[in-house]
């Protein structure tokens, strides 16, 4: 019988980066390109304005992941508990889970500039509700240590 409730955090060093990065993207904007009003239509004013509002937002997120203590993940033989934010808390029981699946989604990025921006997500299926997916990307996985805990549970 397994008794381990196994924790899995965010990946620290990933959200770090992306909170240091969209807190300088932040500053640039406001320093450099907002400064000067005079040399910007008024449409590129109101959308330098939004992409600001949208990496602050994206960097605060960023680094209260980075700092929040608590687990993104629990599994544990009751269940698996997900946590998608700072509120936001789900369970599943083992017994609604009627299936799993890995999914990587791509998104090209820009109209002439090839960046692919991927996701990997992983896919749990309930009966009779919708399907929770957690995002991988984000996420510690210590090597396989997810898969192989996760694995383990689905056994039982």
């Amino acid at each position: 019988m397994i008794k381990q409730t196994e924790k899995f955090y965010s990946n620290r060093v990933l959200t770090a980066f992306l909170s240091v990065l969209m807190f300088a993207a932040a500053y640039i904007i406001y320093t450099k390109l907002l400064a000067e009003t005079d040399y910007i239509t008024e449409v590129a004013y109101f959308v330098f304005y939004g992409v600001l509002i949208v990496a602050v937002v994206v960097g605060l997120a960023c680094a209260i992941l980075t700092f929040d203590p608590r687990p993104i993940i629990q599994i544990s033989p009751d269940g698996i508990g997900i946590r998608s934010f700072i509120f936001i808390a789900e369970f599943v029981p083992w017994n609604e889970v009627v299936g799993t699946r890995n999914e990587v989604y791509k998104n090209r990025v820009g109209a002439g500039v090839r960046i692919t921006v991927s996701a990997n997500l992983f896919r749990i299926y309930r009966p009779n509700k919708r399907s929770l997916a957690i995002n991988l990307t984000l996420l510690n996985k210590r090597g396989d240590g997810f898969n192989k805990a996760f694995s383990k549970y689905m056994e039982v």
